[in-house]
């Protein structure tokens, strides 16, 4: 199974990271062996390079990894019934990111106090309010531009 998602995608390290964590996980949880599974190597690879390529999210990646587990359903017909999209609108998110730091002024005063782990509480936030939709990266630069504006 490795060889053939291998032969079809050629990021080794992030192939093993997920048959490590969520592939091992989904059969665990369905006791059942990779030869059982209804997810194929190109499935797989699939879905691993629209997260390689950031058009969805790993927590969304990981959502439909377990219904192609399930149904054996194809990763662009699970996107599309679930109206499934990545918020890559800037000026989208630099709204979400501004209501967040509204909602969360403690946590503003904390990154600005130097408490870094506020920022990482802030991303967290606008993640929730996009349903995880969002490029955690982008919204990361998105909130340290609206935070050094002095918002």
């Amino acid at each position: 199974f490795f060889e053939a998602c291998l032969k079809e995608f050629h990021k080794p390290r992030l192939i093993c990271n997920w048959m490590l964590t969520e592939v091992l996980k989904n059969l665990n949880e369905l006791n059942i062996a990779i030869s059982e599974s209804k997810v194929t190597p190109e499935a797989l690879v699939e879905l691993i390079r629209m997260v390689d390529k950031k058009e969805i999210s790993g927590t969304i990646a990981k959502g439909i990894l377990e219904e192609m587990f399930a149904t054996g359903g194809r990763v662009r017909e699970i996107i599309a019934r679930k109206g499934i999209s990545f918020i890559t609108s800037e000026r989208e998110l630099e709204k979400i990111a501004r209501e967040a730091i509204e909602k969360n002024p403690q946590s503003v005063a904390d990154y600005l106090s130097g408490k870094e782990k506020a920022l990482h509480f802030l991303i967290g936030q606008v993640m929730k309010m996009t349903r995880g939709q969002a490029d955690p990266e982008m919204v990361k630069n998105l909130l340290l531009k609206e935070l050094s504006s002095g918002e």
